[in-house]
C-alpha cells in the first residue's frame, strides 16, 4: 500500500517534469515556424536561434531539474525509516 502511493507519487513528479521540459523545447520549433525571419537575425553575430536555445533554455532546463529534485525528496522524506 505504500510502496504503490510511493510510486504513483514518483510517476505524477516525473510525468509532470517531462510534460515542462518537452512542452519548453517542443515550443521552439513552434517559434520559428510562426517567425520565420528570426532564424536570419543575428545578435552580436550569433543567429537568433542559438541565443534562444542557450540563453534562456538552459537555466530554466536547470529550474525544472532543481525543482524536481527538492519535491522527490518531499516526497521520499515520508516514507523513509
Amino acid at each position: 500500500m505504500y510502496l504503490r502511493r510511493l510510486v504513483r507519487a514518483q510517476l505524477t513528479l516525473s510525468l509532470l517534469a517531462l510534460a515542462a521540459f518537452g512542452g519548453l523545447v517542443g515550443s521552439l520549433p513552434l517559434l520559428f515556424l510562426l517567425l520565420p525571419g528570426a532564424q536570419n537575425v543575428d545578435v552580436f553575430g550569433v543567429p537568433l536561434p542559438l541565443v534562444v536555445l542557450a540563453v534562456p533554455l538552459f537555466p530554466l532546463i536547470t529550474m525544472i531539474g532543481l525543482l524536481y529534485q527538492r519535491r522527490a525528496d518531499a516526497i521520499d522524506d515520508p516514507f523513509r525509516d
